[in-house]
């Protein structure tokens, strides 16, 4: 791994601020409901967690694929596991949670949670991978997690809009 500068701390700082800005948007989400539906949305992210856990079981995580793409050595892979799959889950991510939050459908709010907590584990273990397992540089090794990240904020920034009929405020 190669030594950290400035670009590696900021890096890794925005990557932090993503996996924190998905986390606060979940709590968020479950707080503001109550009773059965409070229940439900708190086993939604149980569920996205569980899910993370089996992909892990599995070796489908982004750091195992991602690990595999590298040692295999083909460039097509890197790229299409390292880039563009993180982009196509980001920009998904970032749909989804946009449509959720502007409906007052809770099955929506539900997936949001549970897709959401599902990715949130998925770039926070390949951060933690990426750190501790790996022997590529740091900057080469966070790829996927800077496409994921940077795709799914343009996306909120570029196609969020709050209307007064959103129920976006009830969060």
């Amino acid at each position: 791994m190669d030594e950290w500068n400035f670009w590696a701390v900021l890096q890794q700082l925005l990557i932090i601020f993503a996996i924190i800005s998905q986390v606060f948007v979940a709590f968020k989400i479950v707080s503001q409901s109550s009773g059965a539906e409070q229940f439900v949305r708190s086993t939604s992210i149980a569920a996205g967690m569980l899910i993370f856990l089996a992909s892990k079981a599995f070796n489908i995580t982004f750091a195992d694929l991602m690990f595999l793409a590298v040692t295999d050595a083909s460039l097509l892979k890197v790229i299409t596991i390292g880039t563009i799959i993180p982009i196509i889950i980001g920009v998904l991510v970032a749909h989804v949670t946009i449509n959720a939050m502007s409906s007052d459908n809770d099955f929506a709010v539900r997936i949001l949670l549970l897709v959401g907590v599902f990715t949130l584990f998925q770039i926070s273990y390949l951060n933690y991978f990426a750190l501790t397992k790996t022997s590529l540089p740091i900057d080469k090794a966070l790829i996927p997690n800077v496409c994921y990240s940077l795709s799914a904020m343009l996306w909120v920034i570029f196609n969020f809009k709050e209307t007064k009929q959103s129920s976006y405020s009830r969060y």
